[in-house]
This record gives C-alpha cells, structure tokens and sequence, in this order.
C-alpha cells in the first residue's frame, strides 16, 4: 500500500509542479478549478450528499470558479482577499466550536457551507501563491506534504485510535 502512494504520489507531483512552473495564468486558474470540483465530490461523499446533490454541489462549486475566471477576472483579487479571511476565521472560531460539541453535523446546508468555506479559500490560495511566485506555492505544498506524511506515519507507530474514523 505505502509503495503504491509513493510512485502515485511522485508521478502526481511531477506533473503538477510542470504545472505549477509551466502552465499560464488562465490554464491553471482552470486546473486549480477542476482540482477544487474533484474537492466537492470528495466532501460531498464525506457528507453522505445523495449522487445529485454531490452534482450539483460540485456544479455550484464549479459554477463559480467559472465565472471567477471567465467572466469576472478582475474580482479575483478582492475574492481572494475574502476567501483567505474566510478561512482564518472558519479554523480560528467555527472549527474549534465544532469539535467542542462534540457532536457530528448532520444538517446537509450546514455542511455544504462548511464544505465551501475550506475549498474556496484552498483554490484562492493556489492562484494567489503562484501568482506571487511558484516556489512559494511549492513551499506551502511541500510543508503541508511533510506534515501529513509524519502526521501518518506518528498515528501508524504511536496511534491507538483513529481521530477521525469515517475519513481515516
């Protein structure tokens, strides 16, 4: 298994820091774009969404990052302004409220809106990134790599039960 996640890993990683180097603005705008609607689905199917919800959630999130791009590019800065803040203040305030209830969410609306709040930051993050410059993205990218992959292999030597069992 861990010999299948690291050639799948490294090969992913060649390709997407060609990407990342060699790919214009509006390409990787797209790609990042496409990246976050895979993002939707994945957390449409954490969220047990139905196979047209997790469409249309994915459609909406898509949707947007269209007319992000296509129709209003010059908003892009001010979305990313906002995106960014919206994070800071979903993981500084929301997040530790929620895992301090200690009780799983099960309201759909309630978890599309969270599911928006961390994917739309993490694509204005990898557009504003790149736009300052490919190695600071691939900073970002490498330190959160890093922290994952100690962070799996800390819980697989010293874990005794899973933080998150429905993901992991």
């Amino acid at each position: 298994m861990l010999k299948t996640r690291i050639i799948t890993a490294l090969i992913l990683a060649s390709i997407f820091i060609s990407a990342i180097f060699f790919l214009p603005p509006l390409f990787w705008n797209v790609l990042v774009l496409f990246i976050a609607a895979l993002a939707a689905v994945e957390w449409a199917k954490l969220s047990k969404f139905s196979n047209r919800l997790t469409f249309v959630y994915a459609g909406l999130i898509g949707l947007v990052g269209l007319l992000s791009i296509f129709i209003r590019p010059d908003w892009l800065n001010i979305g990313i302004f906002y995106g960014i803040f919206m994070a800071a203040v979903f993981w500084v305030l929301i997040a530790p409220f929620i895992l301090w209830l200690r009780k799983p969410i099960q309201n759909q609306l309630v978890l599309g809106l969270l599911g928006f709040a961390i994917i739309l930051p993490f694509g204005l993050a990898m557009i504003a990134l790149r736009a300052i410059g490919p190695w600071l993205l691939i900073v970002f990218i490498l330190a959160v790599s890093i922290a994952d992959t100690a962070a799996y292999f800390a819980g697989t030597q010293f874990g005794k039960r899973k933080l998150a069992p429905s993901i992991s």
